[in-house]
Order: structure tokens, then sequence, then C-alpha cells
């Protein structure tokens, strides 16, 4: 067994090499770019919402309650539409740091586990590949 202290310049390296390469891919290759569309009145929905009181969270419309799912009136929301998922920031400009911190702690916590079940069923001197 390799103790996991000894594995700590591989750890930081993959941690670094997913965290950068993820952030490169993201922003090359454009798969998620047409995910988010405008509404036509957008001006208008965010209006309702703020005079329905919506504060940052996740909500669904219509909400779905587990006793109501087979409820007439909740089927007729659903049918006639549009019902979705809706997530509610809070207020202010999008700041990038705390996301990109949370990625990174992401990438190092991963990285421990990996080195961790390697260490306990490689030797040393176990050759790459």
């Amino acid at each position: 067994m390799v103790p996991l202290a000894d594995l700590w310049l591989p750890i930081l390296i993959a941690t670094l090499l997913a965290f950068i390469s993820g952030s490169i891919l993201h922003m090359a290759v454009p798969l998620h770019r047409n995910d988010w569309k405008k509404l036509d009145d957008e001006e208008g929905v965010m209006a309702a919402l703020r005079r329905a009181g919506a504060v940052a969270g996740n909500y669904m419309v219509p909400a779905a309650d587990p006793q109501r799912m087979k409820d007439p009136a909740f089927l007729q929301k659903l049918a006639e539409g549009p019902s979705g998922v809706i997530t509610i920031r809070p207020a202010g400009p999008i700041s990038m740091g705390p996301y990109l911190l949370r990625q990174l702690v992401f990438h190092l916590i991963v990285s421990i586990v990996v080195a961790y079940l390697l260490s306990r069923t490689l030797g040393p001197g176990t050759e790459y590949l």
C-alpha cells in the first residue's frame, strides 16, 4: 500500500488538469449555447414573478403535490400547460467565483478518493497503465 500523503502531487496535478481541461471544454465546445431561450414577454413574466413574491429557489409549475397527482384539476393544469421547473437566483450580478471554487473543490475531492482507492489496491512501483 502507498500512503495517501505520498500522493499529494498526483492529487494536485489531477485536480488542476481536470479543472483546467473542463473549463476549456466548457468554453470551446458549444454544447449548451442553445439550451436557454428568451421568453417573448420576458418583462411581463419577471413582473409577475416579482408580484408573486418569488424569492431565490426552485419552483415547479404547476406545483406537484404527491397526494394530488391524480386530481383532475391538477391533470387539467398539466394538459393546458405550460409546465416546467423554474430556478430563481438571488437578485444581482452573476459572480462566477463561487461556482468555479465549488468546481475546483469537487475535482479535488474526486482526485483524493481516486488516489485513496488506488493507494489501497496498487502497490509501490506498479507500472503505468
